[in-house]
């Protein structure tokens, strides 16, 4: 008597395949990534403070870096009404340091022109820190101030939809304009320009039309003011995830997933609550 067994294999070596995924699940589960348990992961931070009560021409700053075994480089920039850079290097254990740093300005630069600070440290072990930025101004005033406040960063935005993004202004030496550039989907450079008497804070609206022809994409917006000395500053930037309405209502479908150390396989369990019958 003959009997068809192709059922009962296809079955085996469907159960096989997934024995052997939830196998590998449960190692990248546990997995870690190193090794090598005596080798230091753990990177410096660094600090930047502004030192205030200064003469309106000296730009005044602290530099503290800390690491868990030892620091091997700083690395500080100025770019701007004053431009410099310096790289202290350590040749021997130092865990934590703070580094004065004094800048002149000309005196022929304008009162409140930016200078922007940034600041970085590697360890022993070549960790990295992340940089820390400092943003500063000349003639003991604040720094200018831009940034959008609408919509935030990692927002999303539709094909053949339109974005109001709403961007915030300040200057001790008055706005002249206001405005934006965008990169990506969409490439467009707009401003509004403001007549006297000047504000030293404003606040505009702004919309940017995303054609449905474009390609989905990142969008990069940018802010930026223009003084009233002709001086311009640069925001932090925001990015837009541009989708089409196809991929904004697709649904997501996690197959296997970590609980701790257990590891889960949707598309596993859906089989087995379908039942196996043999033929």
């Amino acid at each position: 008597m003959y009997k068809d067994l192709s059922g009962g294999l296809r079955r085996g070596a469907v159960l096989a395949v997934v024995a052997a995924s939830i196998s590998l699940g449960v190692a990248a589960c546990n997995d870690t990534t190193s090794t090598d348990a005596t080798h230091d992961r753990t990177p410096p931070t660094v600090t930047l403070t502004p030192v205030s009560g200064t003469a309106d021409t000296v730009i005044s700053f602290t530099t503290t870096a800390k690491d868990n075994l030892g620091l091997k480089t700083i690395h500080v920039q100025a770019i701007g009404a004053v431009g410099a850079v310096f790289d202290t290097v350590f040749t021997s254990a130092v865990t934590d340091i703070s580094l004065p740093f004094t800048l002149y300005a000309s005196r022929s630069v304008p009162p409140g022109t930016p200078v922007i600070i940034t600041a970085s440290a590697v360890d022993g072990a070549g960790n990295a820190s992340g940089v820390d930025t400092l943003r500063l101004a000349t003639g003991n005033l604040p720094p200018p101030d831009v940034r959008v406040l609408s919509p935030f960063s990692g927002s999303s935005a539709v094909l053949g939809k339109s974005i109001v993004v709403t961007i915030m202004g300040k200057t001790a030496v008055k706005i002249r304009s206001l405005g934006l550039n965008s990169t990506g989907p969409v490439v467009r450079a707009d401003s509004a320009i403001y007549s006297s008497p000047l504000k030293d804070s404003l606040t505009m609206q702004d919309t940017i039309a995303i054609p449905a022809a474009a390609t989905p994409g990142t969008l990069t917006i940018t802010p930026f003011l223009r003084d009233s000395l002709g001086q311009r500053a640069v925001g932090p930037s925001i990015t837009i995830t541009v989708q089409s309405a196809a991929q904004v209502n697709s649904v997501p479908v996690v197959n296997q997933y970590c609980v701790g150390n257990s590891v889960y396989d949707n598309a596993w369990l859906r089989s087995s609550q379908l039942g196996w019958r043999a033929n």
